[in-house]
């Protein structure tokens, strides 16, 4: 059977973020998404979303600048320390909220690909071993690079 969530992040664009969950639930929605949900109070975030029955399906990994259009935070060596602050952040959130996944975005990294590819294997690693330790997923959003241009993707597969 297919399960659909929403993403409240862009959608219900009319409601206040902490509305939207109701919003959601109004039309048949049963699970909801947010893309970052840190600007919000985590429990009570969490008590709206149990008010109307919604799992969480996924949160984003703060991502650093990379909404802002910078090079993000998963694929860089110098920025390690501010990766791993996140996955904590998100651990928090994603335990406060019951979510079942975290979606990290790789970012556009202007460094050399095999470095790259290199640091975003081990922040992945790190990510899902502090993750799963509460039973939460790690995601890897693909972004085609006509939406996002020089979005990071690892290497064809041979």
């Amino acid at each position: 059977m297919l399960q659909f969530s929403t993403n409240l992040s862009t959608m219900f664009r009319e409601y206040d973020l902490t509305d939207r969950p109701r919003a959601a639930h109004e039309v048949g929605f049963r699970a909801i998404e947010m893309q970052f949900p840190y600007e919000l109070d985590c429990s009570a975030l969490a008590s709206v979303s149990k008010k109307y029955a919604l799992s969480v399906s996924v949160i984003n990994l703060p991502c650093g600048d990379f909404v802002q259009g910078g090079e993000g935070n998963a694929a860089l060596p110098y920025r390690i320390e501010d990766f791993r602050e996140s996955v904590a952040l998100a651990r928090k959130y994603a335990e406060g909220l019951g979510a079942q996944n975290v979606n990290i975005l790789a970012g556009t990294p202007s460094i050399d690909r095999e470095t790259a590819n290199i640091i975003l294997a081990d922040n992945l690693r790190y990510a899902a071993t502090v993750l799963g330790e509460i039973g939460v997923s790690v995601v890897v959003e693909a972004i085609n690079d006509i939406d996002r241009a020089a979005f990071f993707s690892a290497p064809p597969m041979p």
